[in-house]
């Protein structure tokens, strides 16, 4: 009998080391496959997907906190160009210094997220007044006035075009958004290299 009991103590004991083992490799595959939803794979940034979850959290935290926050689509200028002439693993090269760039410049509590393509989003907590937005891209144009973008083309510098909004209790995010989106539209139409504010 205690033989027996030797035994399968010891099975047991193999048992629980197999499935402790095979508990930690499914939590390592669901961070692996979070961090894969939730960034994007070239910039590092937060997903599209997640920059949309992000938003809507902070409409709903906005709601009960009464707290304003703001929105920025940013579009990099002539990037089709870039690619154009210098071809697309120098675009690459673009949109991970500009994320940098965006990260470096960006207060701790704003959050950045690659929209597509070239285009960016930002929101930006706790901001009630335009002129806070504004300060911040200015802060982020002026930065990468000095940035080499490229170390294929050192000389190459980028700007970008903007459209920003703050949000206006009940405004839904899509709505938020497409203002955003119009006041972007209207910064590229008005020359670029600037950032216009959402009516």
């Amino acid at each position: 009998i205690m033989g027996l009991i030797t035994t399968q103590s010891r099975k047991f004991a193999i048992l629980r080391e197999r499935v402790e083992a095979e508990r930690r490799e499914l939590e390592a595959a669901q961070q692996a496959l979070e961090r894969v939803t939730q960034h994007d794979a070239l910039t590092g940034l937060f997903s599209r997907l997640y920059g949309q979850e992000r938003l809507e959290h902070e409409q709903q935290r906005a709601l009960l906190s009464g707290q304003s926050f703001g929105v920025v689509l940013i579009d990099l200028d002539h990037f089709k160009l870039v690619n154009d002439q210098h071809g697309h693993h120098v675009g690459d090269e673009v949109l991970v210094q500009f994320a940098q760039a965006a990260q470096h410049v960006l207060r701790d509590t704003d959050l950045i997220a690659r929209w597509g393509g070239e285009e960016f989003l930002v929101i930006l907590p706790d901001t009630r007044e335009a002129s806070e937005a504004l300060q911040a891209l200015d802060r982020l144009q002026t930065q990468l006035l000095t940035t080499a973008v490229s170390d294929t083309v050192p000389s190459l510098r980028i700007s970008f075009s903007a459209g920003y909004a703050l949000w206006a209790p009940p405004e839904d995010v899509a709505f938020l958004l497409q203002r955003a989106d119009r006041a972007l539209y209207e910064a590229k139409r008005t020359g670029r290299q600037r950032a216009v504010q959402a009516s």
